[in-house]
């Protein structure tokens, strides 16, 4: 097993272009695999899947308006996730929020294995970035026209890598 400090990479400043996204939101004890089927079922009558041979790109992120009894009663949680639309796309079918992302500056991370311990890997990646902000002048974006952050799952050479990406903005 990799230590901690191995499986992130650098924090880096990532200028992200505007983009459109097919997201979605649920609250159950399992909100990550739910939307996972929900998504790819939609993707599929869409006419998404066909759109981009197959290769629908997702980014998700934590809901956090889960109400305590939710939480603790019934052991739920939040998560929004979104399929981005490329240029050109109009969904065949309703079924998810268009939201139109402005072009927007992001702190991002990468880590590998993020599943191995995500519990650990994945807050790990935040509070990194969050170190990196303090020392390099830079401070989190609170705009409504940008997603304040948004996680991205990929495979590479068959190895699961997560990127996590942070909206930033320069301190004056």
């Amino acid at each position: 097993m990799k230590k901690l400090e191995e499986i992130y990479s650098d924090v880096k400043i990532v200028d992200i272009p505007a983009f459109r996204l097919g997201r979605y939101v649920m609250i159950t004890p399992n909100p990550d695999d739910d939307l996972h089927a929900y998504l790819e079922s939609w993707a599929k009558a869409s006419g998404l899947e066909e759109f981009t041979r197959g290769q629908v790109q997702r980014i998700g992120w934590d809901f956090p308006f889960v109400s305590i009894e939710q939480a603790n009663r019934f052991g739920m949680h939040g998560y929004v996730e979104g399929c981005i639309l490329p240029e050109g796309f109009e969904p065949g079918c309703p079924g998810v929020e268009i939201y139109e992302q402005v072009p927007a500056r992001y702190d991002c991370i990468t880590i590998s294995d993020p599943f191995s311990r995500a519990f650990v890997t994945i807050p790990g990646a935040y509070r990194r970035i969050m170190e990196y902000l303090s020392h390099h002048r830079f401070k989190e974006r609170p705009d409504d026209h940008v997603l304040s952050c948004f996680e991205y799952v990929f495979q590479k050479d068959h190895q699961t890598f997560m990127t996590v990406c942070l909206s930033v903005e320069a301190l004056v």
